[in-house]
């Protein structure tokens, strides 16, 4: 037990089943890159990556998780997370959000990123995703060279600052979690994108949670859109994320190659 709440410390069978729903999981983010384009909808991303999860004998954590109806969020530039996969079609310049979570026997995967769609350049955006995926990285590096004494506070105060770092702020309201089992994607602790140094509680070898970032210059305030999924911000924000693994030594990014 830690002082917020109970998880499971996982074992090498749940690891091996949590590598094997990263690699589909990476598997269905690449087929899903590789449709993006002009003129497609949300919905067929959303199929495209529903087939390849499906294909290799795994589940789409979140369809039907708390009645969400679809298998991925598929969020476009002012919506920030949770965006419903529908007809929507996607344009060049849009800032798409693309969120997967693959469970296979139990063990669940969940990531994240941001995409310009066309590629067409938005320098304020770029510098935004760039200094967002970075701040995980600056995570990684601070658990692998921490790891007797890592807490959760530290690593909110880390993707904080780099955001600060660019004159960004994090979106406070929404955060990282834990992974637990039986199917329960969003556990105890939980893995704010701010917080203090030496605050929180202790990460310990057989963890496994997600850090997902999500940045934006000026208002970092949330809105619930009316279909109670969406959440909204004032202006665009861009997202990442990644499932981590504890190990004694060292950190496993069980989500690499998103």
């Amino acid at each position: 037990m830690q002082d917020n709440g109970y998880y499971t410390i996982k074992n090498n069978i749940w690891l091996e089943n949590q590598r094997f729903a990263g690699s589909v999981l990476v598997e269905s983010m690449a087929a899903a890159k590789e449709q993006i384009k002009e003129g497609i909808t949300t919905k067929q991303l959303n199929d495209t990556i529903e087939h390849v999860i499906v294909s290799n004998k795994c589940s789409p954590t979140f369809k039907g998780y708390n009645g969400f109806p679809e298998t991925a969020c598929i969020s476009l530039n002012n919506q920030i997370v949770h965006g419903i996969p529908n007809e929507t079609i996607i344009k060049d310049g849009d800032v798409l959000k693309i969120d997967i979570g693959v469970t296979h026997n139990d063990a669940i995967a969940d990531a994240a990123t941001t995409i310009i769609v066309g590629g067409k350049s938005n320098p304020k955006i770029e510098r935004l995703m760039e200094s967002c995926k970075k701040s995980i990285y600056n995570v990684i590096d601070y658990l692998n060279n921490n790891l007797q004494t890592a807490r959760v506070g530290n690593i909110g105060y880390i993707l904080k600052k780099e955001a600060t770092s660019i004159g960004a702020n994090v979106v406070k309201d929404l955060a990282g979690h834990t992974i637990e089992t039986e199917g329960r994607l969003h556990w105890t602790p939980f893995i704010p994108n701010f917080g203090n140094k030496g605050e929180g509680v202790h990460v310990l070898p057989n963890m496994t949670f997600a850090i997902e970032p999500m940045f934006i210059y000026g208002d970092n305030s949330i809105k619930l859109s009316d279909d109670k999924w969406v959440v909204l911000t004032k202006d665009i924000g861009v997202h990442f994320e990644h499932t981590l693994f504890i190990h004694n030594d060292r950190v496993e990014v069980i989500t690499e190659g998103i």
